[in-house]
Protein backbone atom coordinates (compact mmCIF):
# COMPACT_ATOMS: atom_id res chain seq x y z
CA UNK A 1 0.00 0.00 0.00
CA UNK A 2 1.14 3.26 -0.92
CA UNK A 3 1.67 5.91 2.20
CA UNK A 4 2.10 9.50 2.01
CA UNK A 5 1.78 12.54 4.34
CA UNK A 6 0.31 15.87 3.75
CA UNK A 7 -0.11 19.20 5.84
CA UNK A 8 -3.40 18.47 7.56
CA UNK A 9 -6.75 20.60 6.97
CA UNK A 10 -10.29 20.70 8.31
CA UNK A 11 -11.70 18.81 5.54
CA UNK A 12 -9.77 15.44 6.09
CA UNK A 13 -10.06 16.31 9.36
CA UNK A 14 -13.60 15.88 8.98
CA UNK A 15 -13.80 12.82 7.00
CA UNK A 16 -11.33 11.03 9.83
CA UNK A 17 -13.65 11.41 12.57
CA UNK A 18 -16.05 8.94 12.37
CA UNK A 19 -13.17 6.53 12.60
CA UNK A 20 -10.63 8.25 14.69
CA UNK A 21 -12.97 9.94 16.90
CA UNK A 22 -12.73 13.43 18.74
CA UNK A 23 -10.15 14.14 20.78
CA UNK A 24 -10.60 18.05 22.93
CA UNK A 25 -7.83 17.01 25.43
CA UNK A 26 -5.65 19.93 26.41
CA UNK A 27 -6.98 22.26 23.53
CA UNK A 28 -9.27 23.68 25.40
CA UNK A 29 -9.66 24.22 28.97
CA UNK A 30 -11.00 21.40 31.22
CA UNK A 31 -14.07 24.32 32.21
CA UNK A 32 -14.75 24.85 28.33
CA UNK A 33 -14.19 21.14 26.83
CA UNK A 34 -16.65 19.89 30.33
CA UNK A 35 -19.47 22.45 28.73
CA UNK A 36 -18.85 20.75 25.24
CA UNK A 37 -21.68 18.08 23.73
CA UNK A 38 -20.53 15.11 22.13
CA UNK A 39 -22.37 15.99 19.19
CA UNK A 40 -20.91 18.93 18.81
CA UNK A 41 -17.02 17.65 19.27
CA UNK A 42 -15.73 17.26 16.10
CA UNK A 43 -17.22 21.16 15.43
CA UNK A 44 -15.21 22.02 18.27
CA UNK A 45 -11.97 20.49 16.87
CA UNK A 46 -12.35 22.03 13.97
CA UNK A 47 -12.56 25.15 15.33
CA UNK A 48 -9.13 24.70 17.34
CA UNK A 49 -7.84 23.62 14.12
CA UNK A 50 -8.79 27.11 12.20
CA UNK A 51 -7.65 29.05 14.88
CA UNK A 52 -3.69 27.83 15.16
CA UNK A 53 -3.75 27.74 11.53
CA UNK A 54 -4.84 31.48 11.54
CA UNK A 55 -2.64 32.50 14.16
CA UNK A 56 0.50 30.01 13.56
CA UNK A 57 -0.37 28.53 10.32
CA UNK A 58 0.32 24.12 10.00
CA UNK A 59 -0.84 22.37 12.49
CA UNK A 60 -1.30 18.87 11.83
CA UNK A 61 -0.25 16.12 9.37
CA UNK A 62 -2.17 13.42 7.88
CA UNK A 63 -1.44 9.71 6.48
CA UNK A 64 -2.93 8.97 3.54
CA UNK A 65 -3.05 5.34 2.42
CA UNK A 66 -3.74 4.46 -1.37
CA UNK A 67 -5.09 8.32 -1.87
CA UNK A 68 -7.67 7.66 1.64
CA UNK A 69 -7.01 9.28 5.04
CA UNK A 70 -6.10 7.06 8.14
CA UNK A 71 -4.51 8.83 10.63
CA UNK A 72 -2.94 12.11 11.67
CA UNK A 73 -1.06 14.14 14.19
CA UNK A 74 -1.71 17.80 15.81
CA UNK A 75 0.83 19.82 17.28
CA UNK A 76 0.53 23.48 18.28
CA UNK A 77 2.86 26.22 20.70
CA UNK A 78 1.99 25.84 24.30
CA UNK A 79 -0.17 29.05 24.27
CA UNK A 80 -2.94 27.16 22.29
CA UNK A 81 -3.21 24.39 24.60
CA UNK A 82 -4.50 25.92 27.83
CA UNK A 83 -5.97 22.34 28.83
CA UNK A 84 -1.64 21.37 29.07
CA UNK A 85 -2.27 23.36 33.28
CA UNK A 86 -3.84 19.48 34.51
CA UNK A 87 -0.71 17.91 33.52
CA UNK A 88 1.83 17.12 36.20
CA UNK A 89 4.89 17.74 34.43
CA UNK A 90 3.34 20.73 32.36
CA UNK A 91 4.52 23.20 31.38
CA UNK A 92 5.90 22.94 28.11
CA UNK A 93 9.33 25.32 27.50
CA UNK A 94 8.25 27.97 26.08
CA UNK A 95 10.90 27.57 22.83
CA UNK A 96 9.08 24.18 21.72
CA UNK A 97 5.94 22.90 19.96
CA UNK A 98 3.91 20.35 21.80
CA UNK A 99 2.31 17.07 20.29
CA UNK A 100 -0.84 16.88 20.79
CA UNK A 101 -2.52 14.43 19.57
CA UNK A 102 -1.62 11.36 17.29
CA UNK A 103 -4.66 9.72 16.08
CA UNK A 104 -4.28 6.15 14.05
CA UNK A 105 -6.50 2.76 13.85
CA UNK A 106 -5.30 -0.07 16.00
CA UNK A 107 -3.76 -1.83 13.32
CA UNK A 108 -0.14 -4.10 13.06
CA UNK A 109 0.63 -0.68 10.90
CA UNK A 110 0.06 1.67 13.69
CA UNK A 111 3.96 1.89 14.88
CA UNK A 112 5.21 2.22 11.56
CA UNK A 113 2.32 4.36 10.50
CA UNK A 114 2.93 6.79 13.92
CA UNK A 115 6.51 6.87 13.08
CA UNK A 116 5.72 8.35 9.56
CA UNK A 117 3.53 11.03 11.18
CA UNK A 118 6.04 11.66 13.56
CA UNK A 119 8.80 12.39 11.02
CA UNK A 120 6.88 14.43 8.81
CA UNK A 121 5.93 16.98 11.55
CA UNK A 122 9.25 17.16 12.69
CA UNK A 123 10.41 18.33 8.30
CA UNK A 124 7.78 20.99 8.63
CA UNK A 125 8.91 22.63 12.16
CA UNK A 126 12.51 22.06 11.11
CA UNK A 127 11.47 24.08 8.09
CA UNK A 128 9.98 26.58 10.54
CA UNK A 129 13.36 27.11 12.61
CA UNK A 130 11.07 25.51 15.61
CA UNK A 131 14.11 24.31 18.27
CA UNK A 132 11.86 21.46 19.93
CA UNK A 133 8.84 19.27 20.10
CA UNK A 134 8.26 17.99 23.17
CA UNK A 135 5.31 15.28 24.53
CA UNK A 136 3.63 13.85 27.47
CA UNK A 137 3.91 10.12 27.85
CA UNK A 138 2.77 7.31 29.82
CA UNK A 139 5.00 4.15 31.36
CA UNK A 140 1.80 2.26 30.12
CA UNK A 141 1.32 0.69 26.48
CA UNK A 142 -1.04 3.57 25.60
CA UNK A 143 -4.57 3.86 25.86
CA UNK A 144 -7.54 3.21 23.47
CA UNK A 145 -9.90 5.48 24.78
CA UNK A 146 -10.12 8.55 22.49
CA UNK A 147 -10.00 10.74 25.04
CA UNK A 148 -6.72 9.58 26.49
CA UNK A 149 -4.83 9.30 23.28
CA UNK A 150 -2.51 12.57 23.94
CA UNK A 151 -0.16 10.61 26.31
CA UNK A 152 2.18 8.55 24.27
CA UNK A 153 3.91 5.11 25.59
CA UNK A 154 7.49 6.38 26.43
CA UNK A 155 9.20 3.31 24.40
CA UNK A 156 7.05 4.77 21.55
CA UNK A 157 8.37 7.97 21.94
CA UNK A 158 12.09 6.71 22.59
CA UNK A 159 12.30 5.20 19.19
CA UNK A 160 10.96 8.04 17.09
CA UNK A 161 14.12 10.46 18.91
CA UNK A 162 12.27 11.88 22.03
CA UNK A 163 14.44 11.80 25.29
CA UNK A 164 13.28 12.25 28.82
CA UNK A 165 13.19 16.27 29.93
CA UNK A 166 11.67 15.71 33.14
CA UNK A 167 11.13 12.30 34.45
CA UNK A 168 7.53 11.38 36.41
CA UNK A 169 5.79 8.58 37.94
CA UNK A 170 2.84 8.48 35.95
CA UNK A 171 3.35 11.32 32.86
CA UNK A 172 7.26 12.48 32.05
CA UNK A 173 7.86 14.90 29.83
CA UNK A 174 9.65 13.83 27.06
CA UNK A 175 11.47 16.07 24.38
CA UNK A 176 13.13 15.85 20.59
CA UNK A 177 15.79 18.21 19.68
CA UNK A 178 15.62 19.58 16.36
CA UNK A 179 18.60 21.86 16.46
CA UNK A 180 20.69 19.62 15.45
CA UNK A 181 19.04 18.23 12.63
CA UNK A 182 18.87 21.91 11.60
CA UNK A 183 22.63 22.25 12.18
CA UNK A 184 22.88 19.43 9.96
CA UNK A 185 20.99 20.52 7.10
CA UNK A 186 22.54 24.05 7.06
CA UNK A 187 26.13 22.25 7.21
CA UNK A 188 24.89 19.96 3.73
CA UNK A 189 23.50 22.68 2.21
CA UNK A 190 26.60 24.68 2.28
CA UNK A 191 29.02 22.46 1.59
CA UNK A 192 26.96 21.51 -1.46
CA UNK A 193 27.10 24.91 -2.08
CA UNK A 194 30.98 24.90 -1.82
CA UNK A 195 30.86 21.92 -4.18
CA UNK A 196 29.16 23.45 -6.78
CA UNK A 197 31.28 26.40 -6.65
CA UNK A 198 34.37 24.21 -6.90
CA UNK A 199 33.24 22.52 -10.02
CA UNK A 200 31.73 26.02 -11.60
CA UNK A 201 33.77 28.98 -10.27
CA UNK A 202 31.61 32.37 -10.50
CA UNK A 203 32.67 35.12 -12.68
CA UNK A 204 34.13 37.78 -11.81
CA UNK A 205 32.04 40.81 -12.63
CA UNK A 206 33.52 42.22 -16.09
CA UNK A 207 35.53 39.43 -16.78
CA UNK A 208 34.40 36.93 -19.75
CA UNK A 209 35.60 33.40 -20.64
CA UNK A 210 38.85 33.26 -22.65
CA UNK A 211 38.75 33.28 -26.23
CA UNK A 212 39.48 29.68 -27.72
CA UNK A 213 42.57 29.78 -30.20
CA UNK A 214 43.15 26.74 -33.06
CA UNK A 215 46.36 24.94 -32.73
CA UNK A 216 48.90 24.95 -34.64
CA UNK A 217 48.45 22.51 -37.48
CA UNK A 218 44.50 22.08 -36.82
CA UNK A 219 41.93 21.97 -39.73
CA UNK A 220 40.93 24.65 -41.40
CA UNK A 221 37.18 25.82 -41.82
CA UNK A 222 38.50 27.40 -45.39
CA UNK A 223 36.64 25.82 -47.72
CA UNK A 224 39.60 25.91 -49.77
CA UNK A 225 41.66 23.16 -47.42
CA UNK A 226 42.56 20.04 -48.82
Amino acid sequence: MARRTLDLDTVALRELRPETGTCLRWKYDAVTAATIPDERAGEALEEWVAEVEEHWGVCGQLLVVDDAPCGYVLYAPPTFLPGLGDVPTAPASPDAVVLAELALPLDAARAADGKRLIQAMARDLVTRDVPAIEAFGTHGGGDDDVRARCLQPIDFLESVGFTTHRAHSTTPRLRMELRATRTWRSEVESAWERLVGAVRPAMKPGLRPPAMKPEAGGLRSDPRAP
